[in-house]
């Protein structure tokens, strides 16, 4: 009897030992499985936050740019028509740079002569953000022309309105001016 309960327990053992062995292939073959899948997965997660990341900062793009500027044109007094000295010429940014544009401070770039000719070269360099959650740059500015004891005139430009000469230089004719006495 104690033969047969060996028997028995070899042959329960053998049987096992067998099943033990393909369940350890088994398990080896879906533990291989497995991380191929985890991998997958983690490759998966890795690109859509990789895609996220370029998508967000990617397509942000910051661009510089530097024009140059050539003002021209004759101050003269309203009442008199007689040629203003001095009078102060500024330049106001009111779409080149996304964040000077926004402050609209006026920048003083030159002054009329005696006769009360403007001939006032400017160079002026910017940044625009473009990317997917920014709006289209605008690309206008304004001429401030101001003396003491005079109301100052505004004029609007924009930037590819403009006519450039050989050396790419924006041509920007203010005409005769008049400015009124206060």
């Amino acid at each position: 009897m104690a033969r047969g309960i060996r028997v028995v327990t070899g042959t329960v053992n053998h049987v096992s030992h067998r099943r033990n062995r393909f369940l350890s292939r088994q398990f080896r073959a879906l533990s291989s499985l497995n991380v191929y899948l985890d991998l997958r997965t983690e490759i998966r997660n890795s690109l859509f936050f990789a895609l996220i990341a370029v998508l967000g900062i990617g397509c942000v793009t910051f661009l510089l740019y530097r024009s140059s500027f050539q003002f021209h044109g004759v101050v003269f007094d309203q009442a008199t028509h007689a040629p203003i000295y001095d009078a102060r010429i500024y330049f106001v940014d009111t779409g080149l740079d996304d964040d000077r544009s926004r402050e609209r401070v006026p920048k003083w770039i030159g002054r009329s002569d005696g006769d009360g000719q403007i001939k006032t070269k400017f160079d002026y360099g910017y940044c625009i953000r473009e990317g997917l959650f920014f709006p289209e740059p605008g690309d206008s500015f304004d001429i401030v022309v101001s003396k003491d004891g005079y109301r100052s005139e505004r004029f609007s430009f924009r930037l590819r309105d403009l006519p450039r000469d050989e050396d790419f230089v924006n041509q920007v004719a203010l005409g005769e001016v008049f400015l009124e006495p206060e």
